[in-house]
């Protein structure tokens, strides 16, 4: 077996799903093929495979979504030049319900800002009431109904909803849903992404944003370690949490490690560092 289709953060998804069938590797390891709403094979050499397969897995193993439920490769409606969605998952009377977009990764805001115009686009053309935009280091769920792109935390929602329940308040809580472990070296590439966020296209001095990382990946580590069993973690966005309210967070947690200073950064670009940490262990991988 082909190792290479299982490293980094979404290995442990597709050894579960083709441990439990709704995923199949054929036998010369090119194609993987999902036994979902119709068998549906596609080429593992595509970048955003991986990360399909891994949500894909999780769809079905974590949130409880039927696989006969969920198609691949959907097409949307009223899209010139025709577009399709990676992944649709129906409600049990056949209505779209969430929208999954799988991208390769999405390291500027520029290219996230483009992944959520064109993926809220797409949502309301397939009617759904959620989705999802899922690159390698984020995932961020929205709401479609009166979704605003340039007000986006208004329509985030922390997490999936489980099989068609309400909408969660928070998604990650100490040993009951827990973070994503990365190695050093994909530590190292996150550490970039969130610098040249902070850095904010030179508004900020690039040593200043570093050390503004550094007080928000300390809050990170300390809330990993200081909250208890079955409570939520508080370095992660709520849903529907304004920036501000975050920011108010982060620093009171800031405040317990270091009681003569600030976390400096605006709230909008601590919000979209924190979209990007929330989802990965810090203290095991540095």
């Amino acid at each position: 077996m082909n190792e290479d289709l299982y490293n980094g953060i979404f290995e442990g998804n597709i050894k579960r799903g083709i441990k439990t069938g709704i995923i199949t590797i054929t036998d010369d390891k090119r194609k993987i093929v999902y036994h979902c709403k119709r068998d549906y094979s596609a080429f593992l050499k595509d970048p955003e495979e991986k990360n399909r397969a891994s949500c894909f897995c999780e769809l079905v193993l974590d949130y409880g979504y039927p696989p006969e439920n969920i198609d691949i490769e959907v097409v949307i409606p009223k899209t010139i030049p025709e577009d399709k969605a990676d992944i649709i998952v129906y409600d049990d009377n056949g209505a779209e319900y969430l929208m999954v977009e799988c991208f390769e990764s999405l390291e500027t805001d520029e290219e996230f800002q483009y992944a959520i115009v064109r993926s809220s686009a797409n949502a309301q053309h397939v009617e759904a009431k959620y989705f999802v935009i899922a690159s390698n280091f984020r995932r961020t769920v929205f709401e479609v109904e009166n979704l605003n792109t340039y007000e986006r935390y208004k329509n985030i929602i922390a997490d999936i909803p489980a099989r068609y329940t309400e909408i969660p308040q928070q998604r990650f809580v100490k040993g009951v849903k827990e973070f994503k472990k990365v190695s050093k070296e994909e530590i190292q590439y996150i550490f970039d992404i969130v610098n040249y966020i902070a850095w904010q296209g030179g508004k900020t001095f690039i040593e200043v944003a570093k050390q503004e990382v550094n007080k928000l990946v300390q809050v990170k580590i300390k809330d990993e370690a200081t909250t208890k069993y079955g409570e939520a973690y508080k370095f992660q966005i709520e849903t529907k949490e304004s920036p501000q309210h975050l920011l108010y967070k982060i620093n009171s947690i800031y405040y317990n490690i270091q009681q003569s200073d600030d976390i400096l950064l605006q709230p909008d670009t601590v919000y979209k560092i924190v979209e990007v940490l929330q989802d990965i262990e810090l203290s095991s991988a540095i």
